[in-house]
């Protein structure tokens, strides 16, 4: 028996490839036979079910590797005997692993947990937290099976598997069986059996009655929002349509995530039911509150920074904005700036120079996480002097903004930007007005956040204002990636992709080195499309890129992402397409840059090592051999390299060595073996052992 702490709420997302468990730890032979345990979806459904039914619950509790639960999940949950026992009980099973990458594949159909079968991943992880509180006692301990009756009494609790038997007697002894609720039921349900059940004649049944069952899903409180989404990925108009109306009559809590991403993909008007929705749930739902309030906020028109405008007077201004000279001892700076303020008291535009001074002082020390406030009080002082010698009152506003900005006083500080802002159109393309614009946006953004975190409103305008702000920094000459990223880390906060999206693909083009930015775009495409969508979102951007050879390299990154993907959800002919077109981009970014022929062929060789082990899959030995043996050539440095699934250019050296000597194909070993030896002979030699 093995205890196992809480997972961390990372680890119960969808986790990056490299990271993924590539089989459900069981054997074949375990796989080869199915899993005949119904489970429910959520501990919701199944207590309710226990309710209804008069049916005790049965919390089933498995953990990879450990031998007592790997006779559960290998032996017993498929064991005809063991399921008859169980169908008394209304059983849900928890577990901390994912065993499948993902819970819906592009069809919005469900992709069943391996390990557990009829559930999938997400089902078996998300409410073990919940489970916890209820019915574990304050003990995580796997294998466990706990019956608890209708009413909530904890009839039996088995840790262990000193005898299984165990178990078998007290789901004997505690058992209730029921007859199957009947078919006009199954709408009002949350049994896993009735739902897959009306799922299933879904599936098989003609456009009438899919239209039907969309019809009685609308009328449905028990939130079937599974047989929904196989509406929702119709083609046809009005099923689709259906769907929709039924997703916006019937959508709770549970249901925000679909509501977001159908409203992203529907017209204005057929997304209205979505948005009604969306409007009903704010009243309960911090979330639907946020999104919805981000979404309004989009439709304001912003009257500080109009971007038509500011993108007129940039392309009108003389020229980008100069570098900034270096400045090697700010104390040394400020020190004779002083000195000569001091000498020129009346010179308003030298008391301004020191007062900027000053704060550029101040923000090299919050880097260098020293205290500026001392900088500030200098700062405070000049910027009084300066104002005092008839400086221009936008120029005071704008050095009082920073001053707010840089002492945390965010609210201060946007209103003193705002009010500075008008007169910066004059000198659109400065460091000073993008200063300016820095300030103005992210004092509203702090602003927002601090509201979100205390529960309040906040003004539409300050978002409205600040997205407007970031976008004419995204084209500003002293614009910077920074700023890309507070600008598009809120969007993604407030789950507007579409702008986000719009956001990264501007950024993609302007800092196409940053690694930064491709991850973000990266996770935007897979949230937005999904990760098959990343060949054609890369070559989308591709036309306005300048430096092509570094776009095919992270083009050739996201191609092994892709592939990897494909792999997982058994896309075998996909996933070789993929390996295919990642090795051609990598060689296209070497043909047009060869300093970028190590890393490009470091990745080549994953890929061309991922396809030899789908050419030995197919028993194409020949192939296999070829590509083994090029995946080594191509760089040797790379043959104990891990790809996402733990797997060595070596690891395929060694097994299509492995398949050839079984095979009895002396002559293509002996070949194959001469190709190994001649790309790196210690490969040759760690592959034989």
């Amino acid at each position: 028996m093995r205890s196992f702490a809480l997972l961390p709420l990372a680890l119960l997302l969808p986790v990056p490839a490299a990271a993924q468990a590539e089989r459900p730890g069981l054997s074949d032979a375990e796989l080869g036979r199915p899993t005949l345990i119904r489970w429910q979806r959520s501990l919701a459904d199944a207590e309710a079910v226990s309710r209804a039914t008069g049916k005790p619950l049965l919390v089933c509790v498995n953990q990879d590797e450990e031998p007592g639960s790997q006779v559960f999940a290998g032996t017993k949950y498929r064991d005809p005997e063991f399921a008859a026992l169980v169908a008394s009980y209304v059983p849900i099973v928890f577990a901390p692993n994912r065993h499948m990458q993902k819970d819906y594949d592009a069809s919005g159909r469900r992709i069943p947990c391996t390990r557990f079968g009829g559930i999938t991943c997400g089902e078996h992880m998300r409410d073990e937290p919940l489970a916890y509180e209820r019915y574990m006692n304050g003990d995580r301990a796997a294998p466990r099976h706990i019956g608890v009756s209708a009413g909530g009494v904890v009839l039996f609790d088995i840790s262990g598997i000193e005898d299984p038997a165990r178990v078998d007697q007290a789901l004997r002894e505690h058992g209730d069986a029921v007859g199957a609720e009947g078919w006009r039921r199954l709408f009002a349900s949350h049994d896993a059996v009735d739902r897959a059940e009306l799922e299933e004649a879904y599936l098989g049944g003609d456009a009438a009655m899919r239209a039907e069952l969309l019809r009685a899903a609308a009328e449905s409180t028990a939130e079937p929002y599974d047989l929904i989404l196989l509406g929702l990925s119709e083609d046809d108009p009005a099923l689709r349509g259906l769907a929709i109306e039924a997703l916006g009559k019937t959508a709770e809590a549970r249901a925000i995530d679909l509501l977001l991403a159908t409203s992203r993909e529907e017209r204005a008007e057929a997304a209205e039911p979505l948005l009604a929705a969306l409007s009903r749930l704010a009243e309960t739902e911090p979330r639907a509150r946020r999104v919805l309030a981000a979404r309004r906020a989009m439709a304001f028109e912003p009257q500080v920074v109009r971007v038509s405008a500011w993108r007129a007077a940039l392309l009108s201004a003389a020229g980008a904005a100069a570098p900034a000279a270096p400045v090697t001892d700010y104390a040394v700076t400020l020190r004779a700036m002083r000195q000569a303020s001091d000498a020129s008291p009346e010179d308003q535009e030298l008391l301004v120079r020191v007062a900027r001074t000053a704060l550029d002082f101040a923000r090299s020390e919050l880097a260098e996480r020293r205290d500026p406030s001392y900088l500030l009080v200098d700062a405070d002082r000049y910027t009084d002097r300066a104002g005092e010698r008839g400086a221009p009152p936008s120029v005071v506003l704008e050095l009082r903004a920073h001053i707010a900005f840089l002492r945390g006083e965010d609210r201060a500080a946007a209103d003193l930007a705002e009010a500075a802002l008008p007169e910066r159109l004059l000198d659109p393309a400065s460091r000073e007005t993008a200063a300016l614009l820095d300030v103005f946006a992210t004092s509203r953004v702090r602003s927002i956040y601090a509201a979100e975190g205390a529960g309040e409103a906040w003004p539409a305008q300050w978002f409205a204002e600040a997205h407007a702000a970031f976008r004419v920094l995204a084209e500003h000459p002293a614009g910077t990636v920074e700023q890309v990223f507070v600008h598009t880390d809120l969007l993604l906060a407030f789950e507007l992709e579409d702008e986000r999206g719009e956001a990264l693909r501007a950024a993609l083009v302007r800092y196409n080195a940053s690694d930064k930015v491709h991850t973000r775009f990266r996770s935007h495409v897979e949230r937005s499309r999904g990760l098959p969508a990343l060949f054609d979102a890369y070559d989308a951007v591709r036309p306005s890129v300048p430096d092509l050879a570094t776009h095919d390299w992270f083009g050739g990154y996201a191609g092994l992402i892709v592939a990897e993907d494909r792999m997982r959800v058994g896309a075998e002919d996909a996933a070789r397409a993929a390996y295919e077109e990642t090795v051609r981009r990598f060689d296209a970014s070497v043909a047009a840059n060869p300093t970028f022929e190590d890393t490009a062929n470091h990745y080549v060789a994953l890929a061309v090592s991922a396809l030899a082990r789908i050419a030995l899959s197919d028993q194409d030995l020949e192939r296999a051999a070829d590509l083994a043996a090029e995946a080594i050539r191509r760089r040797p440095a790379s043959a104990e390299s891990r790809d996402g699934f733990g797997r060595t250019p070596l690891f395929t050296v060694r097994a299509v060595r492995l398949a050839l000597e079984s095979a009895g194909r002396d002559e293509l070993a002996k070949q194959f073996a001469e190709s190994v030896l001649s790309a790196d002979a210690d490969v040759w030699v760690k592959a034989s052992r």
